[in-house]
């Protein structure tokens, strides 16, 4: 089966990426030269036939279709959603320049459709009754008169028949069923049904009801189409200008003149994620993505069974176009030789500080060097401290730095905090949730030994809590986050594992059990509350007395001096807020830190810091 499917890849491959397109505009530029570029000269004239007969009615023509029927029959299939998807399918893969390239084969492709619809009125035959029967299958067996022309008719016949009356409309329809259950929970075998019951009352009607059910849906269908397009472009109105320029800007890079034509073939993609929780998410998106686009994408992550295992392994085999892996499952599939890197023509990092923070650095030179010379590697890192602008200088090639934004909460969420002493932080937590019962609240602390004590003392307190930390396996890592995610789980206790990347809307409070190390940590803790929630949302720190220079260096980040909630008196006597007292009392001071969260230890230079995170890497979060 394997090896079949390596020839039918083969031959798709050549068929899509050569034969097709040269005969697409080669196609076109002969008969557009051959009719004296027709679809210039007579656009008015056969605007006037199409349109001169326009009709809702319904009423039968002497031939079977109006002239107006006929349109609507043959460009139904042009403005669905196949249509639309398609363009932007060529678009994402062949980038701005495929839209020149799709003008290109629109106008020749106008000569050819001029030239196929000539050859169907010489061919056709009249019956005695006065029936038109024409088409292809006619002109062919025209066009070869022997046995061969019959061969080719025959088999056009059987193809169009699979193509569109079982393969076309199997997957439209699959479509449709699963898009109705997944937005409207109707199962997809109802929609099934239904869809069936339309097709089969309109196709036994013959061709006059085919053509009185496309005159009427179909301008509906063009209208809002159109509509849709010119809102689109009204709404964006000023990037048209800058539009147009990189249209033509990039109209002659290959990879758009194939995008526009044909869709260009994605070559694999492997984009690497330091967490599994990140990987799964980014999978999900991807799926999302392409939907509809012919573009497969396989998850490959540690902590599973040998089930998963084998099933991310073939995944792999048999030609993913996009890899989602951490970079510790993945070298495990190098080296057992699963894993083809020749053809990688895209490699992601995604979250690229923290995964040089987790000590992935030598797994990514692994990778890379494994990599053909002509791959484009691509970095995303929330900040570039020295560490970042080393390794971007080691593995990009004359790279391009985009700086979207400095990361920044929004302002809508409310942040707090209190000063207290370590022994208060549990009893202050204590009391704020006596007040008002928690739910959707998210505790985040750097490390996984203080997360399962925190998560073991509310539970003795009897609240809905669960711990998200790097020890547990991965099905339970799934299950907590699917509980939580569902409201079964009011409280969920987590190292930064959480923090980033994860998208969990409705979250009501965030709160900081202890001060995370890097501002950017903070930003992206705080961040899970303001999703799904119109951005605003309440985010809670706790700042012992070590921790005040490391909570007034995120302030400074920030450009803003965070509320101080005065502590009650009940909880006894707290310290000031004075940072810069302080200052030299670095949490751990200098030494790494045992946590399953971030992993990280300070911004220091040195080469004791360079030398650990380039070291052996920790255990994916």
């Amino acid at each position: 089966m394997d090896t079949l499917l390596k020839i039918v890849q083969t031959i798709n491959m050549y068929l899509s990426d050569y034969v097709l397109i040269i005969l697409l505009l080669g196609a076109g530029l002969y008969f557009t030269i051959r009719t004296r570029f027709v679809q210039v000269r007579c656009f008015g004239e056969g605007w006037r036939r199409f349109f001169g007969e326009f009709s809702l009615n319904g009423e039968k023509h002497k031939s079977g279709m109006s002239s107006f029927q006929a349109l609507a029959t043959a460009v139904a299939a042009q403005v669905g959603t196949g249509n639309i998807v398609g363009a932007c399918g060529a678009i994402l893969i062949g980038g701005p320049g495929a839209i020149f390239w799709m003008w290109i084969i629109a106008f020749f492709g106008m000569a050819t459709i001029y030239a196929e619809a000539v050859l169907a009125q010489e061919t056709r035959v009249v019956e005695s009754d006065g029936t038109v029967l024409g088409g292809p299958v006619y002109y062919i067996k025209r066009a070869f008169p022997n046995g061969f022309g019959k061969f080719l008719a025959g088999f056009f016949a059987v193809a169009i028949i699979l193509a569109l009356g079982f393969m076309g409309s199997m997957v439209q329809s699959n479509s449709i069923g699963e898009a109705c259950q997944n937005a409207f929970h109707i199962p997809s075998w109802v929609m099934g049904l239904i869809v069936s019951a339309i097709a089969a009352f309109i196709f036994i009607g013959g061709v006059q009801r085919i053509a009185s059910v496309t005159e009427k849906i179909v301008p509906v269908m063009a209208c809002l189409y159109l509509v849709g397009g010119l809102i689109v472009l009204f709404a964006r109105i000023r990037y048209v200008p800058e539009t147009f320029g990189m249209i033509f800007k990039y109209a002659f890079v290959p990879q758009s003149i194939i995008g526009g034509g044909i869709g260009y073939a994605l070559k694999t993609a492997i984009i690497m994620a330091p967490t599994r929780e990140l990987a799964q998410q980014i999978d999900q998106q991807i799926e999302g993505f392409t939907y509809f686009v012919p573009v497969s994408a396989v998850a490959v992550y540690g902590g599973t069974d040998g089930i998963a295992w084998e099933q991310q392994k073939r995944g792999m085999e048999m030609g993913a176009d996009i890899v989602i892996a951490t970079p510790g499952r993945l070298l495990s599939h190098i080296k057992l030789g699963t894993v083809d890197l020749s053809q990688v023509s895209f490699f992601v990092l995604d979250e690229a500080d923290r995964m040089l923070d987790m000590g992935f650095y030598d797994d990514i030179m692994q990778v890379y060097k494994l990599l053909p010379a002509t791959c484009q590697t691509i970095m995303f890192s929330a900040t570039m401290p020295p560490k970042i602008r080393t390794l971007a200088q080691t593995i990009l090639k004359n790279p391009e730095e985009v700086k979207i934004a400095i990361s920044r909460p929004p302002e809508t969420i409310m942040q707090t905090a209190y000063v207290c002493y370590d022994m208060q932080k549990l009893r202050i937590l204590e009391d704020l949730f006596s007040k008002s019962r928690p739910q959707r609240v998210i505790i985040f602390s750097s490390s996984k030994m203080k997360v399962k004590e925190l998560a073991s003392t509310l539970k003795r307190m009897k609240f809905n809590v669960a711990a998200m930390h790097s020890d547990l396996e991965q099905s339970q890592r799934e299950e907590v986050m699917k509980e939580f995610k569902n409201g079964r789980i009011d409280i969920l206790v987590a190292t930064d594992v959480v923090s980033r990347g994860i998208d969990i809307n409705d979250i009501k409070l965030v709160i900081n059990f202890d001060i995370p190390h890097d501002p950017e940590d903070y930003v992206h803790r705080i961040g899970r509350t303001a999703r799904g929630t119109n951005g605003e949302g309440l985010a809670i720190t706790f700042i012992s007395t070590e921790e005040q220079f490391q909570f007034k260096r995120i302030e400074e980040f920030l450009d803003k001096e965070i509320y101080k909630i005065p502590v009650d008196p009940k909880f006894g006597e707290t310290p000031l807020y004075e940072p810069e007292k302080y200052s030299n009392m670095r949490r751990g001071r200098g030494r790494p830190r045992k946590d399953g969260g971030k992993g990280k230890s300070d911004n220091r230079s040195g080469s004791g810091n360079n030398q650990r995170r380039r070291g052996r890497p920790r255990k994916e979060a």
